[in-house]
């Protein structure tokens, strides 16, 4: 199962209101606080992030077939959220489109 969480811009400049991410080396703004879900994000140049995602806009999903998608997809990057729930998280390139996953477990809802 698939649900939409974000669409995301990459930035040239730091964005407005965004924090930095210490163990990504980014800058991003929260997507809760727009209304259309949109998060700006700033790469910093020795961020552990890959080109992709400083260069190129991603869509973002919750997904309960994480280990399905790491799997059959080109992985771009993976790590652990650093914002304390354990959630894993990806980055995967998709039919020519970086794609961001966040394992959810819907039965939960």
């Amino acid at each position: 199962m698939y649900t939409y969480c974000h669409y995301c811009f990459a930035s040239e400049t730091i964005p407005e209101g965004a924090v930095y991410v210490e163990e990504l080396g980014c800058h991003v703004t929260d997507f809760e606080k727009h209304p259309l879900k949109f998060e700006f994000l700033y790469v910093e140049e020795d961020s552990v992030l890959p080109d992709e995602l400083r260069n190129n806009p991603h869509i973002a999903y919750y997904v309960d077939n994480f280990d399905e998608m790491v799997t059959n997809e080109k992985v771009l990057y993976q790590f652990i959220a650093p914002d304390g729930t354990n959630t894993r998280v990806a980055f995967l390139m998709v039919d020519g489109v970086v794609v961001e996953i966040k394992e959810k477990d819907f039965s939960k809802e």
